[in-house]
């Protein structure tokens, strides 16, 4: 079983919070180890406040991510987040809240690495 890890960056400006992700395989494919990435941008005003500081955001992409992820082949091994460009406005989910979603969707007990990093996005 081929094992991948998620890999967050973000972006805080006075209007919009964006959410950037990769899903790169440990053990590339055809050449080719980012199997999906993408943005989720959003108006800060047409949000409330608790779904970034929550990390509520991150919490949606990783549960699209495993849902979307063929778990026969594929077994996530870390979740990674840059810093936070402000950490009033955005936070991080709790490791246990993370698993708890993975278990949920893949009906297993997981054990991930969660790490943060001080890069910015």
């Amino acid at each position: 079983m081929n094992s991948y890890k998620i890999n967050f960056t973000n972006r805080v400006t006075p209007e919009t919070v964006s959410i950037k992700y990769k899903v790169i395989l440990n053990e590339p494919e055809s050449a080719k180890s980012i199997t999906q990435f993408g943005n989720s941008a959003f108006q800060r005003f047409a949000s409330p406040l608790s779904y970034f500081k929550t990390g509520q955001a991150a919490i949606q992409v990783i549960r699209q991510i495993v849902q979307s992820m063929d778990n026969t082949k594929y077994q996530l091994q870390a979740i990674n987040f840059a810093s936070s460009e402000d950490e009033k406005i955005l936070g991080v989910p709790s490791k246990d809240e993370i698993l708890a979603v993975i278990s949920k969707v893949t009906d297993n007990q997981v054990d991930i690495t969660v790490e943060h990093h001080l890069l910015l996005g």
